[in-house]
């Protein structure tokens, strides 16, 4: 077996690329909360690049959203909002 080869196997034992992004569950579990409000206010940040990822990280905190801050920039590359 090639070396690629063994890298797409061991890929596609892990999953990758199928696991939902930290920052999507916890939109997810506001929408299920009903917590729609806050929902689409964190929505508003992640979409305005002026906000950090630094302090959109400490505003969530403030909510008790525990998401790190390379969480939120990897929603935000993916989300096609911040380059990679």
């Amino acid at each position: 077996m090639s070396f690629i080869e063994i890298v797409h196997e061991i890929q596609g034992q892990r999953g990758i690329g199928t696991k939902p992004l930290k920052m999507e569950l916890e939109l997810d579990k506001l929408e299920r909360e009903g917590n729609t409000e806050l929902k689409k206010e964190i929505l508003e940040a992640l979409n305005d690049i002026s906000y950090t990822n630094s302090v959109i990280h400490d505003a969530l905190e403030t909510q008790e959203i525990a998401v790190s801050q390379s969480a939120i920039r990897t929603w935000r590359i993916r989300n096609d909002i911040l380059k990679g």
